[in-house]
This record gives structure tokens, C-alpha cells and sequence, in this order.
């Protein structure tokens, strides 16, 4: 059985903060929630070759919560009202 999936959008800049989220989640529900962000380096996480767009809209639609990091930085890209 799979875990409730969680996108996690946010700046590449702050991708420590992305990190860090992506941990305190996997702790705290001991896997049973699997989030995911693009800026992950491990080899089964982030973003693969090919079309990121692509990666990103499927991630979105596979998602059961998105969360999003809305901080100065963040604020002032437009990704992020379109993810």
C-alpha cells in the first residue's frame, strides 16, 4: 500500500528548506506519508531527464496534499500560483 503523497513546491534557492520539510514529514509518520519535491538528490527523488514540466504536472496531479513554501523568495516567482 502506497502513502498519502505530498508535493512539496518551492524555489530551487531554498531547496535546505524543501529538504528539511521533506524529513520532518518522513519522521514524523514514519514513511506513511511520502513527500516529494523536485529539488530532491537522492537517486529515487527530484527531478529525472526529459520534460520537467511534464515530471512536475504529473507529481501535482499524483499528489494528495500540496504544500507550498511561500517565503519572499518563493513569493516572487510565477511557477508558483501555476503549480
Amino acid at each position: 500500500m502506497s502513502g498519502l503523497k505530498v508535493f512539496i513546491s518551492h524555489s530551487h534557492e531554498e531547496r535546505r528548506l524543501a529538504k528539511a520539510w521533506q524529513v520532518l514529514i518522513e519522521t514524523l509518520t514514519s514513511g506513511a506519508i511520502v513527500p516529494w519535491h523536485s529539488s530532491d538528490e537522492r537517486p529515487e527523488g527530484g527531478m529525472g531527464t526529459g520534460e520537467w514540466r511534464k515530471q512536475i504536472e504529473s507529481e501535482v496531479e499524483g499528489a494528495d496534499i500540496i504544500l507550498v513554501l511561500v517565503t519572499p523568495i518563493s513569493n516572487e516567482k510565477p511557477w508558483l500560483f501555476w503549480e
